[in-house]
């Protein structure tokens, strides 16, 4: 039986455990927050439960600096969205127990119990020969999967100096960790971008357009018949898809019939997407979904989690990345002036549309990713300009 600091592989076992189902609760209460308070509490006191044993298994090394249990803390709060705050902040520290456990840092909270900062900075030195390229604490050389929690919890909405306190190194460290990653797919080629599944749904009109209609007219004429924009009662109805494209081939275009909830797109998932990707793509994969909250819901990363399915790190509010969005757009405007008299022929239309959308055009998307990634971290996260290649 090995030891990993200080604590035998039996326990880091237990303890790997443990944070996994804390973390799958808190997955389950992010998605339930907006249910009755009777469902709230009882997973909250579930959370509470789990944290009480993960406080037990950990000798309060990771939990004890809060002050209070989680069931206190959720329970108190009335308003939805300072819950979602605390449940994101502790899915962040949930996240950096797993990782730190599995990268063997569970030595160094127990030196950081009992030692000062000069005194863990001395043992690092020691264990590595005395050598001078060790960092000081307060510098972590972090992990790859400790990096990827950072930004997790970037994206989930907490700020960089709550990560920084979280993870117990400076907040200048936080900013570049950020930086780095955001910076990471600007060199990226078509090598790199093969093999991704790109995904989305999009709404299209029978009758008709969302936005404004603009008309060019002469003067006076404005009531004139052939300068009016005709109108249909309760908005002429529309059809509902989800699409997906990988750079060797297109993808099906399924139908969404209702309301698109996270039951129906796990199914999605299961029986539309996942058969394709293995019939084309074989194992080896990544696929790219945005942060919609029924793409985000404890159900369907349950789904994504026992299905392994590789995904891609995708920064919030940002359709302007996803070159499916150009489809959608360039699929609108050729079939605006194309009628339907019902869903099922709109339908038909659209997966022939869908179907005839050559590779070149694909290729040309992703070619075009390095100039997004580029415009979208010019933008600042305001909107950017354009980059229409259809």
């Amino acid at each position: 039986m090995s030891i990993v600091g200080g604590f035998s592989s039996n326990m880091v076992c237990d303890l790997n455990s443990h944070a996994k189902l804390l973390s799958e609760l808190l997955d389950s209460l992010m998605s339930d927050l907006n249910q009755p308070a009777k469902i709230v509490l009882a997973k909250c006191q579930d959370v509470g439960a789990a944290h009480v044993n993960m406080n037990e298994k950990c000798c309060g090394m990771v939990f004890d600096q809060l002050g209070e249990t989680f069931t206190e803390l959720i329970t108190k709060v009335e308003c939805v969205r300072s819950k979602r705050e605390a449940v994101k902040s502790w899915m962040c520290v949930v996240s950096y127990v797993v990782d730190s456990i599995k990268s063997g840092y569970m030595e160094e909270w127990a030196k950081k119990k009992r030692s000062n900062n000069h005194q863990v900075q001395n043992s690092y030195q020691q264990a590595h020969g005395g050598s001078s390229m060790v960092r000081p604490f307060g510098k972590k050389n972090f992990t790859v999967d400790v990096r990827k929690s950072i930004v997790r919890g970037h994206e989930l909405g907490a700020h960089p100096n709550i990560l920084a306190t979280q993870f117990d190194c400076s907040s200048s460290q936080i900013y570049r960790i950020l930086k780095n990653n955001r910076n990471d797919h600007l060199s990226w080629g078509p090598r790199e971008w093969a093999n991704h599944i790109w995904s989305d749904e999009s709404n299209f009109n029978l009758f008709g357009t969302d936005g404004i209609q603009w008309i060019r007219r002469p003067i006076g004429s404005r009531y004139a018949p052939q300068y009016q924009s005709p109108t249909v009662k309760h908005e002429g109805g529309s059809v509902m898809v989800w699409g997906c494209f990988s750079d060797t081939s297109m993808g099906p275009l399924k139908r969404i019939v209702g309301t698109m909830e996270r039951y129906v797109y796990e199914d999605i998932l299961e029986n539309t997407m996942r058969p394709w990707a293995r019939a084309n793509l074989g194992r080896l994969w990544v696929f790219q979904q945005d942060n919609d909250p029924k793409h985000t819901s404890g159900h369907v990363a349950n789904w994504l989690r026992r299905r392994r399915v590789d995904l891609l790190e995708w920064p919030s509010q940002s359709p302007d990345l996803n070159p499916i969005e150009h489809m959608w757009e360039e699929r609108k405007r050729r079939l605006k002036v194309v009628r339907a008299s019902n869903a099922n022929q709109k339908f038909a239309q659209l997966e022939a549309a869908w179907k005839s959308i050559p590779m070149t055009v694909v290729q040309t998307l992703l070619d075009s990713m390095p100039r997004r990634c580029q415009a979208v971290i010019d933008a600042k996260a305001y909107p950017t300009k354009s980059l229409r290649v259809t």
